[in-house]
Protein backbone atom coordinates (compact mmCIF):
# COMPACT_ATOMS: atom_id res chain seq x y z
CA UNK A 1 0.00 0.00 0.00
CA UNK A 2 1.22 3.68 -0.95
CA UNK A 3 0.59 6.71 0.48
CA UNK A 4 -1.71 8.84 -1.40
CA UNK A 5 -2.86 6.00 -3.72
CA UNK A 6 -6.54 4.73 -3.69
CA UNK A 7 -6.97 1.64 -1.05
CA UNK A 8 -9.14 -1.18 -1.97
CA UNK A 9 -11.33 -2.35 0.18
CA UNK A 10 -13.04 -6.00 -0.08
CA UNK A 11 -16.39 -6.14 1.74
CA UNK A 12 -17.53 -9.73 2.64
CA UNK A 13 -20.84 -9.22 3.86
CA UNK A 14 -24.20 -11.74 3.38
CA UNK A 15 -26.12 -8.81 4.85
CA UNK A 16 -27.66 -6.84 1.99
CA UNK A 17 -28.33 -4.04 4.57
CA UNK A 18 -25.60 -4.07 6.71
CA UNK A 19 -23.28 -3.46 3.21
CA UNK A 20 -25.59 -1.03 2.26
CA UNK A 21 -24.83 0.84 5.23
CA UNK A 22 -20.91 0.29 4.94
CA UNK A 23 -20.72 0.97 1.44
CA UNK A 24 -22.58 4.55 1.96
CA UNK A 25 -20.10 5.26 4.98
CA UNK A 26 -17.66 5.37 2.43
CA UNK A 27 -19.84 7.23 -0.40
CA UNK A 28 -17.61 10.67 -1.41
CA UNK A 29 -14.27 9.24 -0.68
CA UNK A 30 -14.17 7.57 -3.62
CA UNK A 31 -10.60 9.06 -4.13
CA UNK A 32 -9.04 7.02 -1.44
CA UNK A 33 -11.15 4.34 -1.11
CA UNK A 34 -12.62 2.15 -3.82
CA UNK A 35 -14.94 -0.72 -2.23
CA UNK A 36 -15.83 -4.08 -3.83
CA UNK A 37 -18.76 -6.14 -2.10
CA UNK A 38 -19.16 -9.69 -2.13
CA UNK A 39 -22.00 -11.34 -0.76
CA UNK A 40 -20.49 -15.12 -0.38
CA UNK A 41 -17.13 -17.03 0.00
CA UNK A 42 -17.37 -17.84 -3.61
CA UNK A 43 -17.52 -14.30 -4.75
CA UNK A 44 -14.58 -13.37 -2.40
CA UNK A 45 -12.53 -16.27 -3.59
CA UNK A 46 -12.95 -15.06 -7.44
CA UNK A 47 -11.98 -11.30 -6.58
CA UNK A 48 -9.37 -12.70 -4.12
CA UNK A 49 -7.67 -14.45 -7.60
CA UNK A 50 -7.40 -11.65 -9.32
CA UNK A 51 -6.69 -8.80 -7.17
CA UNK A 52 -5.02 -8.28 -4.15
CA UNK A 53 -6.89 -5.64 -1.53
CA UNK A 54 -5.43 -3.26 1.09
CA UNK A 55 -8.15 -4.66 3.27
CA UNK A 56 -10.71 -6.99 4.16
CA UNK A 57 -14.25 -6.16 5.82
CA UNK A 58 -15.40 -9.69 6.98
CA UNK A 59 -18.79 -10.35 7.99
CA UNK A 60 -18.05 -13.14 10.53
CA UNK A 61 -20.96 -15.79 9.46
CA UNK A 62 -19.16 -16.06 6.47
CA UNK A 63 -16.12 -16.52 8.05
CA UNK A 64 -17.85 -19.69 9.68
CA UNK A 65 -18.64 -21.52 6.65
CA UNK A 66 -17.17 -24.27 4.41
CA UNK A 67 -14.80 -22.25 2.27
CA UNK A 68 -13.24 -19.46 4.40
CA UNK A 69 -10.33 -21.83 4.70
CA UNK A 70 -9.69 -21.03 1.37
CA UNK A 71 -10.13 -17.45 1.86
CA UNK A 72 -7.58 -17.14 4.91
CA UNK A 73 -4.97 -18.62 2.82
CA UNK A 74 -5.39 -16.25 0.19
CA UNK A 75 -5.11 -13.35 2.63
CA UNK A 76 -2.21 -14.84 4.61
CA UNK A 77 -0.73 -15.35 1.35
CA UNK A 78 -0.63 -11.76 0.19
CA UNK A 79 -0.28 -10.12 3.99
CA UNK A 80 -3.85 -8.70 3.86
CA UNK A 81 -5.50 -7.29 7.13
CA UNK A 82 -9.07 -7.93 7.74
CA UNK A 83 -11.77 -6.37 9.93
CA UNK A 84 -14.19 -8.59 11.63
CA UNK A 85 -17.42 -7.73 11.55
CA UNK A 86 -19.63 -9.22 14.44
CA UNK A 87 -23.19 -9.67 15.38
CA UNK A 88 -22.28 -10.21 19.02
CA UNK A 89 -19.90 -8.07 21.48
CA UNK A 90 -18.00 -8.25 24.70
CA UNK A 91 -15.72 -11.75 25.28
CA UNK A 92 -17.15 -13.47 22.41
CA UNK A 93 -16.66 -11.06 19.69
CA UNK A 94 -12.94 -11.27 20.60
CA UNK A 95 -12.65 -14.79 20.51
CA UNK A 96 -14.02 -14.75 17.27
CA UNK A 97 -11.62 -11.92 16.30
CA UNK A 98 -8.48 -14.59 17.51
CA UNK A 99 -9.99 -17.64 15.83
CA UNK A 100 -10.78 -16.27 12.34
CA UNK A 101 -6.93 -14.23 12.89
CA UNK A 102 -8.44 -10.46 12.43
CA UNK A 103 -6.73 -7.54 12.85
CA UNK A 104 -9.76 -5.96 14.39
CA UNK A 105 -13.39 -6.38 15.18
CA UNK A 106 -16.20 -4.31 14.93
CA UNK A 107 -20.20 -4.98 16.49
CA UNK A 108 -22.46 -4.47 13.54
CA UNK A 109 -24.96 -2.86 16.02
CA UNK A 110 -22.76 -0.40 17.09
CA UNK A 111 -20.56 0.59 14.32
CA UNK A 112 -21.31 4.17 13.70
CA UNK A 113 -19.88 5.56 10.07
CA UNK A 114 -17.04 7.71 12.24
CA UNK A 115 -15.92 4.13 14.12
CA UNK A 116 -15.80 2.29 11.21
CA UNK A 117 -13.64 5.04 8.86
CA UNK A 118 -11.43 5.29 12.06
CA UNK A 119 -10.92 1.60 12.53
CA UNK A 120 -10.22 1.32 9.18
CA UNK A 121 -7.35 3.73 8.34
CA UNK A 122 -5.73 3.00 11.83
CA UNK A 123 -5.42 -0.68 10.63
CA UNK A 124 -4.72 0.51 7.21
CA UNK A 125 -1.49 2.16 8.68
CA UNK A 126 -0.56 -0.72 10.97
CA UNK A 127 -0.56 -3.24 8.10
CA UNK A 128 1.15 -0.50 6.25
CA UNK A 129 3.81 -0.32 8.99
CA UNK A 130 3.82 -3.97 9.87
CA UNK A 131 4.75 -4.69 6.25
CA UNK A 132 7.85 -1.63 5.88
CA UNK A 133 9.31 -3.48 9.19
CA UNK A 134 9.27 -7.07 7.97
CA UNK A 135 10.96 -6.14 5.01
CA UNK A 136 13.63 -4.07 6.86
CA UNK A 137 13.95 -7.49 8.51
CA UNK A 138 14.40 -9.99 5.64
CA UNK A 139 16.97 -7.38 4.16
CA UNK A 140 18.57 -7.28 7.94
CA UNK A 141 18.72 -11.05 7.94
CA UNK A 142 20.70 -11.02 4.36
CA UNK A 143 23.00 -8.31 5.14
CA UNK A 144 23.79 -10.01 8.72
CA UNK A 145 24.21 -13.22 6.69
CA UNK A 146 26.91 -11.34 4.84
CA UNK A 147 28.39 -9.55 7.87
CA UNK A 148 29.27 -12.78 9.73
CA UNK A 149 30.78 -14.08 6.04
CA UNK A 150 33.19 -10.81 6.35
CA UNK A 151 33.60 -11.42 9.82
CA UNK A 152 34.64 -14.70 8.99
CA UNK A 153 37.48 -13.60 6.22
CA UNK A 154 39.45 -10.77 7.85
CA UNK A 155 42.69 -11.20 9.36
CA UNK A 156 41.96 -10.30 12.82
CA UNK A 157 39.76 -12.32 15.58
CA UNK A 158 36.18 -11.05 16.02
CA UNK A 159 33.76 -11.90 19.34
CA UNK A 160 30.76 -10.87 20.64
CA UNK A 161 29.52 -10.95 24.26
CA UNK A 162 26.07 -10.24 25.41
CA UNK A 163 25.50 -8.61 28.62
CA UNK A 164 25.44 -11.98 30.58
CA UNK A 165 29.13 -12.20 29.65
CA UNK A 166 28.13 -15.05 27.37
CA UNK A 167 30.18 -15.23 24.20
CA UNK A 168 27.71 -15.39 21.31
CA UNK A 169 29.88 -15.37 18.24
CA UNK A 170 33.76 -15.83 17.76
CA UNK A 171 34.61 -15.70 13.70
CA UNK A 172 37.26 -18.42 12.21
CA UNK A 173 40.75 -15.91 13.16
CA UNK A 174 39.14 -15.87 16.73
CA UNK A 175 38.20 -19.95 17.07
CA UNK A 176 41.80 -21.09 15.53
CA UNK A 177 43.57 -18.42 18.06
CA UNK A 178 41.33 -20.34 21.12
CA UNK A 179 42.67 -23.42 19.93
CA UNK A 180 45.91 -22.96 22.14
CA UNK A 181 44.73 -22.97 25.31
CA UNK A 182 47.42 -20.88 27.35
CA UNK A 183 46.31 -17.96 24.69
CA UNK A 184 42.79 -18.82 25.33
CA UNK A 185 43.25 -18.26 28.83
CA UNK A 186 44.98 -14.80 28.28
CA UNK A 187 42.09 -13.46 26.31
CA UNK A 188 38.77 -14.53 28.00
CA UNK A 189 40.52 -13.28 30.78
CA UNK A 190 39.77 -9.78 29.15
CA UNK A 191 36.36 -10.73 28.08
CA UNK A 192 33.85 -9.39 30.10
CA UNK A 193 31.16 -6.92 29.59
CA UNK A 194 31.67 -3.23 30.32
CA UNK A 195 30.53 0.18 29.02
CA UNK A 196 33.06 1.95 27.18
CA UNK A 197 32.70 5.14 26.10
CA UNK A 198 35.36 5.23 22.94
CA UNK A 199 37.59 2.44 21.62
CA UNK A 200 39.35 0.56 25.14
CA UNK A 201 42.74 -1.26 23.89
CA UNK A 202 44.31 -3.82 26.09
CA UNK A 203 47.60 -5.09 25.20
CA UNK A 204 48.14 -8.59 26.62
CA UNK A 205 51.57 -10.24 26.53
CA UNK A 206 51.85 -13.45 24.58
CA UNK A 207 55.49 -15.54 23.84
CA UNK A 208 58.34 -14.17 22.34
CA UNK A 209 56.68 -14.45 18.62
CA UNK A 210 53.47 -12.56 19.34
CA UNK A 211 51.61 -10.21 21.38
CA UNK A 212 47.82 -9.72 21.35
CA UNK A 213 45.90 -6.57 21.13
CA UNK A 214 42.09 -6.61 22.57
CA UNK A 215 39.93 -3.50 20.92
CA UNK A 216 36.66 -3.55 22.98
CA UNK A 217 33.97 -1.51 21.82
CA UNK A 218 30.21 -1.08 22.66
CA UNK A 219 27.80 -3.16 20.71
CA UNK A 220 23.58 -4.10 21.31
CA UNK A 221 23.01 -8.11 21.52
CA UNK A 222 19.28 -8.96 22.27
CA UNK A 223 18.33 -5.45 22.91
CA UNK A 224 20.96 -5.22 25.62
CA UNK A 225 24.51 -3.64 25.55
CA UNK A 226 27.46 -5.99 25.31
CA UNK A 227 30.86 -5.49 23.87
CA UNK A 228 32.64 -6.57 20.49
CA UNK A 229 36.09 -7.88 20.98
CA UNK A 230 38.56 -7.54 18.18
CA UNK A 231 41.68 -9.85 18.64
CA UNK A 232 44.66 -8.68 16.72
CA UNK A 233 48.11 -10.49 16.72
CA UNK A 234 51.04 -8.82 16.82
CA UNK A 235 54.96 -8.92 16.19
CA UNK A 236 56.84 -8.07 19.11
CA UNK A 237 58.39 -4.50 18.00
CA UNK A 238 61.68 -5.64 17.78
CA UNK A 239 60.79 -8.64 15.58
CA UNK A 240 58.12 -7.07 13.23
CA UNK A 241 57.80 -8.66 10.04
CA UNK A 242 59.06 -6.99 7.03
CA UNK A 243 58.86 -8.40 3.59
CA UNK A 244 55.59 -10.15 3.65
CA UNK A 245 52.91 -9.88 1.63
CA UNK A 246 51.81 -6.18 1.43
CA UNK A 247 48.76 -6.91 -0.53
CA UNK A 248 46.91 -8.70 1.82
CA UNK A 249 44.19 -8.13 4.93
CA UNK A 250 46.60 -7.20 7.99
CA UNK A 251 46.13 -6.75 11.39
CA UNK A 252 46.88 -2.97 10.55
CA UNK A 253 43.07 -2.30 9.24
CA UNK A 254 40.86 -2.49 12.24
CA UNK A 255 37.68 -3.94 11.24
CA UNK A 256 36.10 -3.17 14.15
CA UNK A 257 35.67 0.18 13.82
CA UNK A 258 32.52 2.32 14.52
CA UNK A 259 31.63 2.47 10.42
CA UNK A 260 30.88 -1.20 10.77
CA UNK A 261 28.79 -2.04 13.89
CA UNK A 262 27.05 1.33 14.52
CA UNK A 263 24.82 1.13 11.12
CA UNK A 264 23.88 -2.36 12.83
CA UNK A 265 23.45 -1.14 15.84
CA UNK A 266 21.24 1.84 14.82
CA UNK A 267 19.18 -0.61 12.93
CA UNK A 268 18.38 -2.85 16.25
CA UNK A 269 17.59 0.19 18.05
CA UNK A 270 15.11 1.44 15.95
CA UNK A 271 13.12 -1.78 15.37
CA UNK A 272 13.30 -1.41 19.23
CA UNK A 273 11.26 1.77 18.88
CA UNK A 274 9.11 0.52 15.84
CA UNK A 275 8.19 -2.43 18.67
CA UNK A 276 7.41 0.13 21.35
CA UNK A 277 5.31 2.77 19.37
CA UNK A 278 3.16 -0.17 17.54
CA UNK A 279 2.39 -1.70 21.13
CA UNK A 280 1.35 1.60 22.18
CA UNK A 281 -0.84 2.72 18.96
CA UNK A 282 1.50 5.01 17.69
CA UNK A 283 1.61 3.80 14.38
CA UNK A 284 2.94 7.26 13.07
CA UNK A 285 5.90 7.08 15.05
CA UNK A 286 6.49 3.72 14.23
CA UNK A 287 6.28 4.21 10.75
CA UNK A 288 8.75 6.88 10.97
CA UNK A 289 11.43 4.52 12.71
CA UNK A 290 11.14 2.20 10.11
CA UNK A 291 11.63 4.58 7.92
CA UNK A 292 15.57 4.93 10.06
CA UNK A 293 15.75 1.41 9.88
CA UNK A 294 15.25 1.29 6.69
CA UNK A 295 18.04 3.82 6.14
CA UNK A 296 20.15 1.61 8.09
CA UNK A 297 19.86 -1.62 6.28
CA UNK A 298 20.92 0.50 2.86
CA UNK A 299 24.23 2.07 4.91
CA UNK A 300 24.96 -1.49 6.26
CA UNK A 301 24.55 -2.46 2.38
CA UNK A 302 27.31 0.23 1.05
CA UNK A 303 29.44 -0.67 4.01
CA UNK A 304 29.19 -4.62 3.08
CA UNK A 305 29.81 -3.90 -0.73
CA UNK A 306 33.17 -1.80 -0.03
CA UNK A 307 34.45 -4.12 2.28
CA UNK A 308 33.95 -7.15 -0.28
CA UNK A 309 35.50 -4.57 -2.58
CA UNK A 310 38.72 -4.08 0.04
CA UNK A 311 38.80 -8.18 0.49
CA UNK A 312 38.69 -8.91 -3.06
CA UNK A 313 42.09 -7.11 -3.59
CA UNK A 314 44.42 -9.90 -1.57
CA UNK A 315 43.23 -11.96 -4.26
CA UNK A 316 43.29 -9.76 -6.89
CA UNK A 317 46.51 -10.95 -8.84
CA UNK A 318 48.02 -8.46 -11.00
CA UNK A 319 47.53 -8.28 -14.54
CA UNK A 320 50.39 -5.67 -16.13
CA UNK A 321 49.78 -4.34 -19.38
CA UNK A 322 50.85 -1.21 -20.90
CA UNK A 323 47.95 0.86 -19.63
CA UNK A 324 47.59 4.73 -21.44
CA UNK A 325 46.57 7.31 -17.92
CA UNK A 326 44.99 9.79 -19.97
CA UNK A 327 42.66 6.80 -21.03
CA UNK A 328 41.98 5.98 -17.64
CA UNK A 329 41.45 9.33 -16.48
CA UNK A 330 39.32 9.63 -19.41
CA UNK A 331 37.00 6.64 -18.68
CA UNK A 332 36.74 7.44 -15.10
CA UNK A 333 35.68 11.06 -15.93
CA UNK A 334 32.77 9.68 -17.98
CA UNK A 335 31.59 7.91 -15.57
CA UNK A 336 31.26 10.82 -12.90
CA UNK A 337 30.05 13.01 -15.01
CA UNK A 338 26.54 13.22 -13.22
CA UNK A 339 28.69 14.30 -10.30
CA UNK A 340 30.82 16.63 -11.95
CA UNK A 341 28.31 18.59 -13.44
CA UNK A 342 26.14 18.74 -10.04
CA UNK A 343 29.16 19.82 -8.44
CA UNK A 344 29.89 22.23 -11.16
CA UNK A 345 33.32 21.12 -11.02
CA UNK A 346 36.39 22.13 -13.01
CA UNK A 347 38.67 19.54 -14.42
CA UNK A 348 42.20 20.19 -16.04
CA UNK A 349 44.33 17.12 -17.22
CA UNK A 350 47.84 17.51 -18.28
CA UNK A 351 49.09 15.19 -20.68
CA UNK A 352 49.54 11.86 -19.11
CA UNK A 353 52.24 9.07 -19.80
CA UNK A 354 51.42 5.57 -20.70
CA UNK A 355 53.35 2.95 -18.00
CA UNK A 356 53.25 -0.87 -17.08
CA UNK A 357 49.96 -1.32 -14.70
CA UNK A 358 46.99 -3.31 -13.48
CA UNK A 359 44.29 -1.24 -15.55
CA UNK A 360 41.44 -2.01 -13.14
CA UNK A 361 43.52 -1.37 -10.12
CA UNK A 362 44.60 1.74 -11.55
CA UNK A 363 41.16 2.90 -12.73
CA UNK A 364 39.81 1.67 -9.18
CA UNK A 365 42.47 4.44 -7.45
CA UNK A 366 42.18 7.60 -9.65
CA UNK A 367 38.20 6.50 -8.77
CA UNK A 368 38.80 6.82 -5.41
CA UNK A 369 41.05 9.88 -6.01
CA UNK A 370 38.49 12.21 -7.32
CA UNK A 371 35.68 10.99 -5.04
CA UNK A 372 37.80 12.19 -2.09
CA UNK A 373 38.38 15.63 -4.08
CA UNK A 374 34.53 15.83 -4.26
CA UNK A 375 33.66 14.89 -0.99
CA UNK A 376 36.11 17.53 0.89
CA UNK A 377 35.00 20.36 -2.00
CA UNK A 378 34.72 23.88 -0.47
CA UNK A 379 30.47 24.17 0.82
CA UNK A 380 29.56 27.53 -1.26
CA UNK A 381 32.58 27.00 -4.29
CA UNK A 382 32.97 24.91 -7.32
CA UNK A 383 35.46 22.39 -6.86
CA UNK A 384 38.69 22.64 -9.44
CA UNK A 385 40.68 19.51 -9.68
CA UNK A 386 43.93 19.08 -11.60
CA UNK A 387 45.52 15.77 -13.04
CA UNK A 388 49.25 15.78 -14.04
CA UNK A 389 52.30 13.58 -13.12
CA UNK A 390 56.20 14.83 -12.84
CA UNK A 391 59.43 12.89 -13.26
CA UNK A 392 61.69 12.49 -10.19
CA UNK A 393 64.42 9.89 -9.65
CA UNK A 394 63.39 8.13 -12.61
CA UNK A 395 60.02 7.52 -10.91
CA UNK A 396 56.72 8.81 -12.38
CA UNK A 397 55.02 10.68 -9.74
CA UNK A 398 50.93 11.43 -10.62
CA UNK A 399 49.26 14.09 -8.76
CA UNK A 400 45.78 14.69 -8.43
CA UNK A 401 45.09 18.19 -6.87
CA UNK A 402 42.16 20.10 -5.42
CA UNK A 403 40.67 23.32 -3.93
CA UNK A 404 39.02 21.81 -1.27
CA UNK A 405 38.67 22.23 2.78
CA UNK A 406 42.59 20.70 3.22
CA UNK A 407 43.79 18.05 5.54
CA UNK A 408 45.30 18.89 8.84
CA UNK A 409 48.76 17.91 8.67
CA UNK A 410 47.98 15.19 11.59
CA UNK A 411 46.31 13.41 9.63
CA UNK A 412 48.33 12.98 6.48
CA UNK A 413 48.87 9.58 7.32
CA UNK A 414 46.14 8.54 9.17
CA UNK A 415 43.43 8.85 6.24
CA UNK A 416 45.20 6.10 4.54
CA UNK A 417 44.22 3.56 6.95
CA UNK A 418 41.19 1.28 6.72
CA UNK A 419 38.31 2.89 8.55
CA UNK A 420 40.00 5.96 9.36
CA UNK A 421 37.24 8.84 8.79
CA UNK A 422 38.01 12.85 8.94
CA UNK A 423 35.07 15.25 9.75
CA UNK A 424 33.91 17.35 7.06
CA UNK A 425 32.14 20.75 6.29
CA UNK A 426 29.82 19.23 3.79
CA UNK A 427 29.00 16.27 6.10
CA UNK A 428 30.06 13.79 3.25
CA UNK A 429 29.62 10.24 4.27
CA UNK A 430 32.72 8.80 4.27
CA UNK A 431 33.62 5.15 5.81
CA UNK A 432 37.43 5.27 5.48
CA UNK A 433 37.75 2.61 2.83
CA UNK A 434 38.39 4.29 -0.14
CA UNK A 435 41.93 5.96 0.02
CA UNK A 436 42.87 2.79 1.94
CA UNK A 437 41.92 0.86 -0.99
CA UNK A 438 43.94 3.44 -3.13
CA UNK A 439 47.27 2.68 -0.91
CA UNK A 440 47.03 -0.70 -0.71
CA UNK A 441 46.43 -0.59 -4.81
CA UNK A 442 49.80 1.85 -4.86
CA UNK A 443 51.49 -0.58 -3.10
CA UNK A 444 50.75 -3.84 -4.86
CA UNK A 445 52.25 -2.23 -7.54
CA UNK A 446 55.59 -1.48 -6.04
CA UNK A 447 54.56 2.32 -5.51
CA UNK A 448 53.32 4.63 -2.43
CA UNK A 449 50.57 7.25 -2.44
CA UNK A 450 50.84 10.48 0.11
CA UNK A 451 49.21 13.69 0.68
CA UNK A 452 50.32 17.34 1.29
CA UNK A 453 48.04 19.12 2.58
CA UNK A 454 47.25 22.62 4.92
CA UNK A 455 43.50 23.14 6.14
CA UNK A 456 41.54 25.46 3.79
CA UNK A 457 44.77 25.85 1.39
CA UNK A 458 43.10 22.27 -0.66
CA UNK A 459 45.45 18.93 -1.23
CA UNK A 460 47.93 17.48 -3.56
CA UNK A 461 47.43 13.22 -3.31
CA UNK A 462 50.66 12.35 -4.73
CA UNK A 463 51.44 8.23 -6.03
CA UNK A 464 53.44 6.30 -7.80
CA UNK A 465 53.52 2.32 -9.22
CA UNK A 466 56.66 1.41 -9.58
CA UNK A 467 60.02 1.99 -7.68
Amino acid sequence: MTNGAQKNILLLERSSQNAQQILQTFQGNEKTFKVNHATDIEGGLSYLKKTVPDLVLLDNNLAETKGFASVKSLLAEGKIPYILLSDVNGTEVIRQAEKTGAKEYLVKDRMTPYYLMKTVLSTLKLSETENKLNNVFEEYSTRIESFSMMLDVIKDGVVLIDANNEVQYTNAKASSLFEDEELRKKITAHLTNREVDSEQIIEIKGDAKQNIVLRVNNFYWNKERGNIFVVEVVAPANEAATGASEFMVTGKEHFASKNLYEPVRQLLNEVELVAEHLNAGKYNKAAEHTGFAEDSVAKIETLLGNIKSYIALSNHPLKPEMVSMKTVVADVLESMKPQIEAAKAEINISELPSLNADKELVTKLITELLTNAFKFSRKNKNPVIDIGHDKFDGNIIFCVRDNGVGISRKDHTKIFEFFQTLENENNAGGNGIGLAMGKKIAEAHGGKIWVESLPGHGSNFYFTLSN
